[in-house]
């Protein structure tokens, strides 16, 4: 059984991210309303006392500015920033893909990507990234597969950095999930340094999905995907073209990366394991900390997910020592997001947040963070909507709309930072 580790409480502010062009200056409209202070971690991750992080400062107002500005300077690797439309103070980031090369609907051949960061009360675009589509110097094209849902797992380190696994191929590329001549590439979206696709991984998930690259930092990548071999989680360093590194491959189905507190994490829909007589637990720790050499995985009891995707820890609780709640995205039809609470020694499932959530939708990726006494949870659904849920003591959260994908595209992976 998995013990809860003890956290750095660290809230990267999106906020910043969205007030910035891809590696320009700030654009001259849509600026962002001031966010409040992060709150503040205690202790550290290994020992010391539990940090009081969860709830961040409120957003002060509405950012000067109307129209659309536009972000200055290209970013690295030719990806510029545009603002639109003003932020409330709190924004949250999303992957949308489309529309399709040929103007068509979706499909399974490679397709643009941009990184949108959206206002969290009005869902409004206040700045977007649109990946490169073309190499420049070191850096890659960055494409996803139209309909593979499973991919384009966003992740924020504590710095700020976002972090994304694809395909190193222009648009256009029919069934490039299947492709075994085109590389696999990691896109580094940093605030004040633009777009980076200089990462490639050439060794590993042949002809397969590589849907996650989780980081700290920018400086290295742990990532998630699948393929008959050469699979699970591996870990590459920022810039590298060469070979990964396994860092445990017994399942070689893996759905998500995250980084909570220090501690890597991974989850998979896949396979058969040993799960303390609990079945499905398919959301697990990956060795200590965040290992960079072979290592084995501690499940987290009583987590009975069988079709997990992405997923959020935090801590909530003042009387259980570390990480206490999880929010699992859940692919089936119509469940929507799964939250779990930890005793100190094993995870109950504590409430579906479904309400107002339809039937026939699934819950492709899930953001969550404290904001308060209030837990705001984004799910990135399969019908191109995010739902947001609003989890608060003695309440029910119900589903809200708060952003549909425009005709032709589709949302993927989604954070509010951590």
């Amino acid at each position: 059984m998995i013990s809860k580790l003890r956290c750095t409480a660290c809230l990267a502010a999106l906020v910043t991210l969205a007030a910035c062009g891809s590696g320009g200056t700030t654009g001259t409209g849509g600026g962002t309303g001031t966010g409040g202070g992060t709150g503040t971690g205690g202790g550290t991750g290994t020992g010391g006392g539990k940090g009081t992080g969860g709830g961040t400062g409120t957003g002060g107002g509405t950012g000067t500015g109307g129209g659309t500005g536009t972000g200055g300077g290209t970013g690295t690797g030719g990806g510029t920033g545009t603002g639109g439309g003003t932020s409330t103070g709190s924004t949250f980031a999303i992957v949308r893909v489309g529309p399709a090369f040929d103007g068509g609907v979706l499909s399974n051949a490679s397709t643009q990507v941009t990184l949108e960061v959206r206002d969290l009360t009005t869902g409004m675009v206040v700045t977007s990234y649109p990946l490169p589509t073309s190499a420049t110097a070191t850096n890659q094209p960055f494409t996803l597969s139209g309909s593979a849902t499973s991919d384009g797992v966003l992740n924020q380190g504590t710095n700020g950095d976002l972090a994304l696994a694809g395909y190193a191929s222009a648009p256009g590329i029919a069934q490039v999930v299947s492709s075994t001549t085109v590389p696999r590439v990691v896109a580094r979206i940093r605030p004040d340094a633009g777009i980076d696709t200089s990462t490639l991984v050439s060794d590993a998930y042949p002809g397969n999905n590589l849907r996650s690259a989780a980081t700290v930092d920018g400086a290295a990548y742990w990532l998630g995907g699948t393929a008959s071999a050469d699979a699970g989680v591996r870990t590459t360093t920022h810039g590298s073209t060469g070979a990964t590194t396994a860092v445990f491959t017994d399942i070689q189905n893996i759905r998500a990366t995250h980084i909570f507190a220090g501690q890597l994490y991974a989850s998979t829909a896949a396979g058969t394991q040993p799960d303390g007589g609990l079945t499905y637990s398919r959301i697990f720790a990956v060795g200590t900390g965040i290992p960079t050499t072979t290592a084995t995985v501690t499940y987290l009891p009583g987590v009975n997910i069988s079709l997990a995707s992405s997923f959020v820890l935090l801590d909530r609780s003042a009387t259980v020592a570390g990480l206490d709640v999880l929010y699992a995205a859940d692919t089936g039809a119509g469940t929507g997001v799964r939250k779990y609470t930890f005793n100190g020694t094993v995870w109950a499932e504590e409430a579906r947040l479904n309400g107002n959530f339809p039937a026939t939708a699934g819950c492709l990726h899930v953001a969550a963070r404290a904001i308060n006494n209030t837990v705001v949870v984004l799910c990135s659904a399969d019908n191109g909507v995010v739902y947001r849920f609003d989890d608060a003591a003695g309440t029910t959260p119900m589903a809200t709309i708060l952003a549909t994908a425009p005709a032709g595209t589709a949302f993927r992976g989604i954070t509010l930072g951590q």
